[in-house]
């Protein structure tokens, strides 16, 4: 059963990708995160791997409190696959594996979404023409990286809630010839043509491998 209450300090974050994660230290309330590190998700076989990779390196035992922010869907049961790495991992196994009192599991694009209303005016730049954002009007969030990360913010009362799907697997839309035609070849190459099969790090892949089609040139992979 996840404990209730404030977490403990030191606490342990970390942001896990489908190609990289980071990890770093929260030492004390109001402190900033430290002594981040980066791993390659692909040198390693799952989460518990990733996180006793991080401790046996500090030479630290396992905090109190952990919060990880996921690449991929977390469900009522605490659980989360991740999308473009079909790793699983459970809030439980974690806390039964290394003894942590407090274990939340996030999205991370979720967890990016709660970060929106921290901005500050001169962190934000208009576009659309408005001189000014409306204060209480919803706040969007896209990311390309290994796959496309959407998400939002919303205003319920007082509170700010973030909103969480899996918007980069909508399907990309086309509104003349030639991304019509971009849209037909990524149907036909993978059956679905996502937003996250153009707009990603792979997705740069895509676009090149669909122009050469387009224009009759070889594909050269790279």
């Amino acid at each position: 059963m996840t404990a209730t209450g404030p977490a403990p300090y030191p606490r342990l974050v970390a942001d896990v990708g489908g190609t990289h994660a980071r990890f770093g230290w929260v030492e004390r309330a109001g402190a900033e995160v430290t002594q981040i590190a980066t791993y390659r998700c692909a040198e390693h076989p799952s989460i518990v791997a990733l996180l006793a990779s991080e401790l046996r390196s500090r030479e630290r035992p396992a905090p109190a409190a952990c919060a990880i922010a996921l690449a991929g869907p977390v469900d009522a049961h605490e659980v989360v696959t991740l999308t473009n790495l079909g790793w699983r991992c459970s809030a439980a196994d974690l806390r039964a594996r290394f003894g942590f009192e407090q274990v939340r599991l996030l999205n991370d694009f979720g967890a990016l979404a709660r970060g929106l209303a921290l901005l500050q005016p001169g962190e934000v730049r208009a576009i659309g023409g408005r001189r000014a954002p409306i204060a209480t009007a919803p706040l969007a969030l896209l990311g390309p990286g290994t796959g496309l990360g959407v998400s939002g913010l919303i205003r319920r009362g007082a509170r700010r809630v973030s909103l969480e799907g899996e918007g980069g697997h909508a399907t990309l839309g086309a509104v003349d010839a030639v991304p019509s035609r971009v849209v037909e070849l990524l149907d036909e190459w993978y059956g679905h043509a996502s937003a996250e099969r153009a707009l990603s790090g792979a997705g740069i892949v895509n676009l090149y491998r669909a122009s050469c089609a387009i224009h009759g040139r070889p594909f050269d992979a790279l």
